[in-house]
């Protein structure tokens, strides 16, 4: 058990109106990727939620804070769960959800998740059975030993897997998501003629780069593979999946600050596009043409022309 779960198991244990304690994410997950940057994920489950809101000095009990968020904890996923995020000084972070809905305990997500504590069965997680999760008749923290029980989850399972995966995309899917590449990626044109470079940025970074251009990335990475995998948050891992000349191309869609360098990003991400599109429509579709697939095959080189004369717009204004 590491010194962080130790503190934080052995502070809800002194705490009555804490019930539960659950880990989740990555370093709940035996086949996550974990290093001195990730943080904890904490789920309290607690007889009384207003503690946490009315007084917001408690994170303190883990040490310095660096920041936080909410200011004042407060609900941010949904009503019945407060959020308290904290960054401390020394390095460590401790994501906290804090939930009084009795129905919430069996809601495990999508997430990988260990139980922790759980003060009605009796159940403690200790050095032994961290990664098992295997309940023992008795366990001890800390010299402490807490007998096994029965109680309200007793029959529940103590940890569970992550279900963040990425799944195969139909040919709808693709189709849609590369036609609506090409219809935004004129905004970014049309921005930088105006000399509109935030509203270009935006577009290309954020609306593109994750609406599209990610999602296509993944979908392609779970077709060769052929099977479902986990490229993680905002494709984090994608690196790991992908053939080296399509990382190296789609590194190629990133810009540095000036117009003539987010023209040329924006030029990689439609070959980029074309290329990853066209083949996944293919593997979904093989023996059929472009027509019949619903891909608009006329549409890459069209929308490319009207980029071209964007581009030269611009280089005659500048």
């Amino acid at each position: 058990m590491s010194e962080p779960v130790r503190r934080i198991v052995r502070w809800a244990r002194s705490h009555e109106n804490i019930r539960a304690v659950r880990l989740v994410g990555s370093r709940a997950n035996p086949e996550g990727s974990v290093d001195e940057f990730s943080d904890y994920d904490i789920e309290l489950f607690v007889r009384n939620t207003r503690p946490f809101t009315d007084e917001s000095s408690w994170p303190e009990e883990f040490g310095e804070i660096a920041v936080r968020w909410p200011l004042t904890p407060r609900p941010t996923t949904g009503p019945d769960w407060i959020t308290q995020l904290v960054q401390y000084r020394d390095g460590l972070r401790i994501d906290f959800q804090i939930t009084g809905s009795d129905s919430a305990f069996a809601e495990t997500g999508r997430d990988a998740w260990m139980l922790l504590l759980d003060k009605e069965t009796g159940w403690v997680i200790d050095d032994t059975d961290e990664m098992t999760g295997a309940p023992p008749a008795s366990q001890t923290i800390d010299g402490d030993a807490i007998a096994g029980a029965t109680g309200l989850h007793s029959d529940r399972p103590t940890r569970g897997r992550s279900l963040h995966v990425d799944e195969p995309a139909t040919l709808d899917e693709v189709v849609d998501r590369v036609n609506s590449f090409w219809w935004d990626v004129l905004y970014v044109g049309k921005a930088l003629c105006r000399g509109e470079l935030n509203l270009a940025r935006f577009m290309l970074e954020s609306v593109i780069r994750f609406e599209m251009i990610t999602p296509l990335l993944r979908w392609y990475a779970v077709a060769l593979a052929d099977e479902p995998i986990n490229t993680g948050l905002s494709g984090r891992r994608l690196h790991e999946h992908l053939p080296e000349s399509v990382w190296q191309h789609y590194l190629r869609t990133f810009a540095g600050s000036d117009e003539e360098d987010t023209w040329r990003a924006t030029l990689e991400s439609g070959e980029l596009v074309g290329r990853i599109g066209e083949e996944l429509c293919e593997r979904l579709l093989p023996d059929r043409t472009d027509a019949s697939s619903g891909y608009p095959s006329h549409t890459d080189e069209a929308v490319s022309a009207l980029l071209g004369e964007q581009y030269e717009l611009w280089r005659r204004s500048h």
